[in-house]
Protein backbone atom coordinates (compact mmCIF):
# COMPACT_ATOMS: atom_id res chain seq x y z
CA UNK A 1 0.00 0.00 0.00
CA UNK A 2 1.26 3.44 -0.90
CA UNK A 3 0.80 6.31 1.49
CA UNK A 4 -0.23 9.73 0.27
CA UNK A 5 3.24 10.96 1.24
CA UNK A 6 4.75 8.52 -1.29
CA UNK A 7 2.82 10.25 -4.06
CA UNK A 8 3.78 13.70 -2.79
CA UNK A 9 7.46 12.74 -2.89
CA UNK A 10 7.35 11.07 -6.32
CA UNK A 11 5.31 13.63 -8.24
CA UNK A 12 6.43 17.03 -9.46
CA UNK A 13 4.46 20.06 -10.60
CA UNK A 14 3.65 19.94 -14.34
CA UNK A 15 4.55 16.27 -14.51
CA UNK A 16 2.64 14.32 -17.13
CA UNK A 17 0.86 11.21 -15.81
CA UNK A 18 -0.47 8.73 -18.34
CA UNK A 19 -4.07 7.69 -17.82
CA UNK A 20 -4.10 3.98 -16.91
CA UNK A 21 -6.99 1.62 -16.29
CA UNK A 22 -6.91 -1.94 -14.95
CA UNK A 23 -8.89 -3.29 -17.90
CA UNK A 24 -7.37 -1.34 -20.81
CA UNK A 25 -3.92 -0.28 -19.64
CA UNK A 26 -2.88 3.09 -21.04
CA UNK A 27 -6.00 4.69 -22.36
CA UNK A 28 -5.20 8.25 -23.49
CA UNK A 29 -6.67 11.27 -21.71
CA UNK A 30 -3.39 11.86 -19.86
CA UNK A 31 -3.15 14.63 -17.26
CA UNK A 32 -0.65 16.89 -15.55
CA UNK A 33 0.04 17.56 -11.92
CA UNK A 34 -1.04 21.16 -11.44
CA UNK A 35 -0.01 21.59 -7.80
CA UNK A 36 0.98 19.51 -4.81
CA UNK A 37 0.53 20.27 -1.13
CA UNK A 38 0.15 18.28 2.06
CA UNK A 39 -3.65 18.08 1.73
CA UNK A 40 -4.20 17.29 -1.94
CA UNK A 41 -2.77 16.83 -5.42
CA UNK A 42 -4.43 19.08 -7.97
CA UNK A 43 -4.89 17.66 -11.46
CA UNK A 44 -4.77 19.66 -14.70
CA UNK A 45 -7.03 18.23 -17.39
CA UNK A 46 -7.11 21.28 -19.70
CA UNK A 47 -10.38 22.53 -18.19
CA UNK A 48 -11.22 25.40 -15.89
CA UNK A 49 -11.93 23.14 -12.93
CA UNK A 50 -8.99 21.25 -11.49
CA UNK A 51 -9.97 18.02 -9.73
CA UNK A 52 -8.22 17.41 -6.42
CA UNK A 53 -7.01 14.07 -5.12
CA UNK A 54 -7.32 14.14 -1.34
CA UNK A 55 -5.31 11.98 1.05
CA UNK A 56 -8.35 10.09 2.38
CA UNK A 57 -9.49 9.04 -1.11
CA UNK A 58 -5.96 8.22 -2.24
CA UNK A 59 -5.32 5.95 0.73
CA UNK A 60 -8.71 4.27 0.44
CA UNK A 61 -7.97 3.26 -3.16
CA UNK A 62 -4.36 2.44 -2.30
CA UNK A 63 -5.52 0.02 0.40
CA UNK A 64 -7.25 -2.11 -2.28
CA UNK A 65 -4.69 -1.46 -5.04
CA UNK A 66 -3.42 -5.04 -5.25
CA UNK A 67 -6.99 -6.27 -5.67
CA UNK A 68 -7.65 -3.69 -8.37
CA UNK A 69 -4.48 -4.67 -10.24
CA UNK A 70 -5.34 -8.38 -10.05
CA UNK A 71 -8.96 -7.82 -11.12
CA UNK A 72 -10.40 -9.07 -7.83
CA UNK A 73 -11.81 -5.62 -6.97
CA UNK A 74 -14.19 -4.22 -9.57
CA UNK A 75 -14.55 -0.56 -10.52
CA UNK A 76 -18.10 -0.45 -9.17
CA UNK A 77 -16.73 -1.10 -5.68
CA UNK A 78 -14.87 2.23 -5.50
CA UNK A 79 -15.51 4.52 -8.49
CA UNK A 80 -19.06 5.53 -7.62
CA UNK A 81 -18.10 7.19 -4.35
CA UNK A 82 -14.60 8.47 -5.19
CA UNK A 83 -14.88 10.96 -8.04
CA UNK A 84 -11.12 11.15 -8.58
CA UNK A 85 -10.50 7.39 -8.71
CA UNK A 86 -9.44 7.67 -12.36
CA UNK A 87 -6.54 9.91 -11.38
CA UNK A 88 -5.67 7.90 -8.29
CA UNK A 89 -5.35 4.67 -10.29
CA UNK A 90 -3.01 6.36 -12.75
CA UNK A 91 -0.88 7.80 -9.94
CA UNK A 92 -0.71 4.40 -8.23
CA UNK A 93 0.37 2.77 -11.48
CA UNK A 94 3.00 5.48 -11.91
CA UNK A 95 4.29 4.68 -8.40
CA UNK A 96 4.45 0.98 -9.33
CA UNK A 97 6.49 1.90 -12.42
CA UNK A 98 8.84 4.04 -10.34
CA UNK A 99 9.34 1.18 -7.90
CA UNK A 100 9.89 -1.51 -10.56
CA UNK A 101 6.59 -3.22 -9.84
CA UNK A 102 5.04 -2.72 -13.29
CA UNK A 103 6.09 -2.71 -16.93
CA UNK A 104 5.53 0.35 -19.06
Amino acid sequence: MYRFQDALKALKKWQLVKNWTPTKGYYGDDFWINSINSDFIEINIKKKNYPRVYQKDFEEISSIWSGIRSGEVQRSEYANHIFTSKYILSILYYLDLENGLADD
